[in-house]
């Protein structure tokens, strides 16, 4: 992001999910920008490699890439909840990507070696406007097959 921008994130490294997941959302800014955003309110998938963005706002659904980045805009209606499904795999295979290959982690005493993700919430923003951007994240939801 360039000089001037605020962003705002939580992550944490997790095991690849070879499931649907579904969160509820309510996203308090819309979405601002064509291929880059200006402002964004989402989730951001990273793998060492490529990086997956799932935005959420009041617009029309749609994806595009850029590069090792791709993007989904997920429509979201602003200021309310709503109930979004991601599923990243489908979506590594949406972007023509190989899952990311195994990393050896420690747990506890072990060291299993699993394929790897790191899962960030964030909202983030590039404007120079005055104005309050965000959102909130709700439960987060596997769904089993």
């Amino acid at each position: 992001m360039p000089m001037g921008s605020t962003k705002f994130y939580l992550d944490q490294w997790t095991e690849w999910p070879n499931r649907q997941m579904g969160l509820w959302v309510y996203p308090e800014s819309a979405y601002v920008g064509n291929t880059s955003p200006e402002t964004a309110f989402g989730i951001e998938i990273f793998d060492d490699v490529h990086r997956l963005w799932y935005l959420f706002s009041d617009q029309t659904e749609r994806a595009w890439q850029d590069g090792q980045d791709a993007f989904r805009l997920l429509s979201a209606p602003l200021n309310q909840w709503s109930y979004q499904v991601i599923d990243i795999a489908a979506d590594y295979d949406r972007f023509d990507w190989t899952p990311p290959p195994p990393k050896t982690i420690i747990e506890g005493y072990r060291s299993p070696t699993k394929p790897m993700i790191n899962f960030r919430l964030f909202v983030a923003t590039t404007s120079q406007q005055a104005g309050t951007f965000g959102g909130c994240f709700g439960s987060i939801i596997q769904h089993l097959p």
